[in-house]
């Protein structure tokens, strides 16, 4: 009896979540970020729906374009390349500073999805193209506006 009303219960949340995701409920914001004085318009994500998709099924990222996750708490946080379909820097993030970066991340590691893990916790993490943190000189210590 219980086993069933859980069943429903998972059935009743995951029909709700499409529900969000289909009919756009789930909102997404822009803004603009600044790093070095190197601007970018970041698409923030806080919701773990939005959390979990990333950048994950996009054909590309445009030009000082990136997402920026945004957390409650700092903690250490691991990413994969699960569904990407183009390599990222990942510049880790503490109380508005670069904390440290992850460049050319690629799809596949020895076969298998990439998963990179922050060194130190995080409260924000930036998903940028491949090389943007180098070509814009990016470095530890830089502040995140």
């Amino acid at each position: 009896m219980i086993n069933m009303s859980c069943r429903k219960i998972f059935a009743l949340i995951f029909f709700l979540i499409l529900v969000f995701m289909i009919t756009g409920c789930v909102k997404t914001e822009f803004i603009n970020l600044k790093i070095n004085n190197h601007q970018l318009k970041v698409e923030v994500v806080n919701d773990l729906i939005a959390m979990a998709q990333g950048l994950s099924d996009r054909e590309s990222l445009g030009e000082n374009h990136g997402m920026l996750f945004v957390y409650e708490d700092a903690a250490v946080r691991s990413f994969w390349m699960k569904n990407m379909k183009f390599p990222l820097d990942i510049i880790w993030i503490r109380d508005n500073q670069v904390i440290e970066i992850s460049t050319n991340i690629p799809l596949l590691t020895n076969g298998q999805i990439t998963q990179v893990t922050s060194k130190e916790a995080v409260d924000k993490v930036l998903e940028v193209n491949v090389g943007w943190a180098e070509n814009h000189n990016i470095k530890i210590g830089d502040v995140v506006e």
